[in-house]
């Protein structure tokens, strides 16, 4: 990139780590224990696929903070995981009948033992109830408090099932996987979401749905915590007590910070903020520029939107940690977002923020890498009917806020000419008050109206899926 203030948005937060755990003590070993490290057999071990953050399939290889565990116990032991992967129906079946050494995240119950050693928990997994902050469950304090007719959601033969089904006015709805059962939380299918804590906040960091927060545990005897051990085939007591010296020497600072390098940075690893060092012409050219007028929209929540006369959100603190990595000053310009996309296209504003990628933009554009993605979702009023996709919205009235960057195809598809609106706030009463039909927008602004200007009668119908447009892309330009 060629403009100094565009590529610094670059600037990265995060320093990804191997995943792999330093030796920083090696166990004391007893010579029979020696003796079958030192034979370097593979320990066949069995890990749940698709269990995130815990342990998951990400660029060809298995990842997650049960992973980091099992390469921390090899470097304190010698011994090498062989890590076979699989469903939990799976995995289990293979561990009892003794096709695998150990099992992994496995919980301790009475008729296990007959065939597993245990070593002691290395995760204490909380259960708890999920809500979105747009339809926030009313006075909760635990699960036989929840009032009136809920949907609630949990992951497919989960064991807690049954517990949850006592309760005639709650429908338990069971999806195959998590990212499935966290996204209709946030599009509203749902009024909560059985889960553990870690996998739930996880799921909605990755998959951009805000306003997913915890409302609280489940309140129920059994299900406070569940207990991630490593098991071991009982026939194998000296592999047993190798692993669980191996285990048991990770100090419980090292298991916190592995435990926060997923809560917190996805498997990386914070990185502190510093000064960046410019080159002579950069530090010229941010001193004979001494402000640099920035685009941004007062109406896109998180992002960017005015409170009291001031102009906030993720993006303007994004500038300021910007500014004072490189001695840039930014001035906001606050307006809807066609009037900011002709001011930039004109040269009248040196950056932009919140803007898309597309191929067109880069006439007049240079972009940053895309800092956030938000899903895009399609707002019906309640008495839309039947969605089936965005067939449905052929002949609809569909609004969009004016130059959206999906507008085109999105025309195209519908065949026919989409309304739009200067600002979302517009857009959505819209909406609500039946000027329009549909209404095509980021998850994240249109759920923010929604609750701010109280419309009972809208609704999310499903994502927009058009073909490259799935997500908003957030770079500066």
């Amino acid at each position: 990139m060629n403009r100094t203030f565009a590529w610094l948005v670059l600037l990265p937060f995060f320093l990804l780590c191997s995943g792999q755990a330093s030796a920083t003590a090696v166990v004391s070993l007893s010579q029979e224990e020696q003796a079958l490290v030192q034979r370097h057999v593979p320990v066949k071990i069995g890990v749940v696929s698709g269990n995130e953050p815990y342990s998951f399939y990400r660029d060809g290889k298995i990842n997650g903070f049960s992973i980091d565990i099992l390469h921390a116990i090899e470097a304190r032991t010698g011994l090498q995981f062989d890590i076979r992967v699989g469903n939990w129906t799976e995995v289990y079946n293979s561990f009892k009948d003794g096709r695998l050494d150990a099992i992994d995240a496995i919980s301790m119950t009475e008729p296990r033992k007959a065939f597993t050693l245990y070593t002691n928990p290395y995760h204490l997994r909380e259960t708890v109830l999920f809500e979105s902050a747009v339809n926030p469950l009313a006075d909760y304090r635990g699960f036989d408090t929840l009032k009136g007719k809920k949907k609630i959601g949990v992951i497919k033969d989960i064991y807690y099932k049954s517990w949850l089904q006592n309760r005639k006015d709650i429908e338990i709805i069971e999806y195959g996987n998590y990212v499935d059962l966290m996204k209709s939380l946030a599009f509203g299918w749902l009024d909560g979401v059985v889960t553990s804590e870690l996998t739930g906040e996880y799921l909605a960091r990755e998959n951009n749905l805000p306003n997913l927060r915890v409302a609280g545990p489940l309140g129920i005897a059994g299900l406070e915590k569940e207990d991630y051990r490593i098991g071991v085939n009982k026939s194998q007591a000296v592999l047993h007590s190798i692993i669980s010296k191996g285990l048991d020497a990770i100090p419980p600072q090292e298991r916190a910070q592995i435990e926060a390098r997923w809560r917190k940075y996805r498997g990386g690893s914070p990185k502190a903020t510093k000064k960046l060092k410019l080159t002579h012409a950069e530090e010229t050219f941010v001193r004979q520029h001494p402000v640099f007028k920035v685009g941004l929209m007062p109406d896109y929540e998180p992002f960017s939107f005015v409170s009291k006369g001031e102009v906030k959100g993720f993006s303007v603190a994004l500038l300021d940690r910007i500014a004072d990595s490189t001695g840039m000053r930014f001035e906001p310009v606050v307006d809807n977002w066609a009037t900011l996309l002709d001011a930039f296209r004109d040269g009248k504003i040196d950056v932009i923020g919140n803007i898309s990628y597309t191929e067109k933009r880069k006439a007049y554009a240079l972009f940053s890498r895309d800092y956030y993605r938000i899903p895009n979702v399609i707002f019906v009023r309640n008495d839309f009917g039947a969605y089936a996709g965005l067939a449905s919205l052929r002949g609809k009235r569909v609004g969009t806020t004016r130059d959206i960057f999906y507008k085109e195809p999105l025309s195209a598809l519908l065949g026919g000419t989409l309304m739009e609106f200067d600002s979302q706030e517009e857009m959505m009463k819209a909406l609500s008050f039946g000027r329009v039909d549909a209404v095509a927008t980021a998850l994240n602004t249109g759920n923010n109206h929604v609750k701010k200007l109280g419309l009972v009668n809208v609704e999310i119908a499903g994502e927009l899926t058009l073909k490259a447009f799935r997500y908003t892309q957030v770079p500066c330009a």
